[in-house]
């Protein structure tokens, strides 16, 4: 209640010194030591302009109207904001019940501006991590020059930032003490989870090997692969290079693409490893791009980036080591040209569609 109360009072103190209604929402995080409150708060203006509340459009926005569409804002708020604890992705936890205050009124719109409805989430946690990261990609969607206000309130102490569509993301620190060790090692463990569910790099590797592998072959692929990552992904986290994301997840379905067409007329794979170098820049950019999100530490910044790199080589040689045998197994088989055609138009289809899904903006993909 404190903490919704610092929030509202806030809001009410900035419209009524501007004379004019912010192009502001609210986010609070309230840190107990058994769970998060995530409460987000928007103007019913902001979300008339995205959701249209006034579905009979009389211009004046009901009880009823603001319900239904709450399942929509409360769906929205989920694919548009991700909360990361100690450098690991989690969910916003358990949507609270949608209820508007019972002495809320139907609101003609003069007043839409000056109207905050909250949306409530409660996260269990075992104990208060280390470090919380939050990033919220909803801005745009409210406007150019919309902001997000976020409180979070641990105890006495308050901090407060501004993100936006320029500055998305922000990290607070609990002042749980954290040893350097235990932090890279979880961005080991976040390198093989993050290997392991990136199934576009999977594939990738999957079309590499699939033609002709043997050990030699295999072991310039994987190291090539590596060292190649490993260099943009240094380069993009320190913001030495950037690209836009949507470039580099189509560039990564292009690699894809090419490597499963070239799989069904190269009758030589011994150029492999240098093509694996090339394509292996993009993968880094894209491993980049998810360390990104996570709002990376200052302290112990190359030792946690080589650690997550070091994960995603583990989850990488584990996935060899279960498919090498058997790509091994097919090659000896009477059907192994037929079977690494039809493996490799598999692989082609999912790269393709997975190419026009990113390079449109498109969303069609189960995965």
């Amino acid at each position: 209640m404190k903490l919704l109360a610092l929030l509202l009072a806030f809001a009410l103190a900035s419209i009524a010194a501007q004379a004019h209604p912010l192009d502001t929402s609210l986010t609070g995080i309230r840190i107990d030591p058994d769970q998060l409150v995530i409460t987000f708060s928007f103007n019913l203006r902001e979300l008339q302009d995205v959701f249209q509340l006034d579905a009979n459009g009389d211009r004046v926005i009901t009880r009823d109207e603001v319900t239904q569409k709450a399942p929509a804002v409360r769906k929205f708020i989920e694919e548009n904001v991700a909360l990361v604890l100690s450098y690991t992705p989690a969910g916003l936890g358990q949507a609270v019940p949608f209820a508007l205050p019972k002495d809320w009124d139907d609101l003609p719109e003069r007043m839409w501006p000056y109207q905050q409805v909250q949306f409530v989430f409660e996260r269990t946690i075992k104990e208060v991590p280390p470090t919380i990261s939050l990033r919220v990609d909803f801005c745009p969607r409210f406007g150019s020059k919309h902001t997000n206000l976020v409180v979070i309130a641990q105890g006495k102490a308050r901090f407060e930032d501004v993100l936006s569509a320029r500055k998305p993301g922000l990290r607070y620190e609990t002042g749980r003490a954290v040893s350097l060790a235990a932090q890279m090692f979880e961005f080991v463990k976040l390198g093989i989870d993050h290997i392991l569910t990136g199934y576009d790099h999977l594939l990738f590797l999957l079309a590499l090997i699939v033609v002709g592998a043997n050990f030699w072959q295999l072991l310039k692929i994987v190291t090539s692969f590596t060292v190649a990552h490993s260099i943009t992904l240094l380069l993009a986290a320190f913001n030495v290079v950037t690209l836009p994301s949507r470039l580099i997840e189509s560039g990564i379905a292009l690699t894809i693409v090419y490597v499963a067409a070239e799989n069904l007329w190269a009758k030589k794979t011994a150029h492999r490893w240098v093509l694996t170098f090339f394509f292996g820049l993009v993968h880094g950019f894209g491993f980049a791009n998810a360390l990104r999100k996570l709002e990376l530490p200052t302290r112990g910044l190359v030792a946690s980036l080589l650690s997550f790199n070091g994960g995603v080589e583990i989850g990488q040689l584990c996935v060899v080591a279960i498919l090498f045998p058997l790509v091994l197994w097919l090659n000896k088989q009477p059907f192994a040209k037929k079977a690494d055609v039809a493996v490799s138009l598999l692989v082609l289809i999912l790269g393709a569609a997975w190419f026009v899904e990113r390079a449109f903006g498109f969303s069609f993909m189960p995965f």
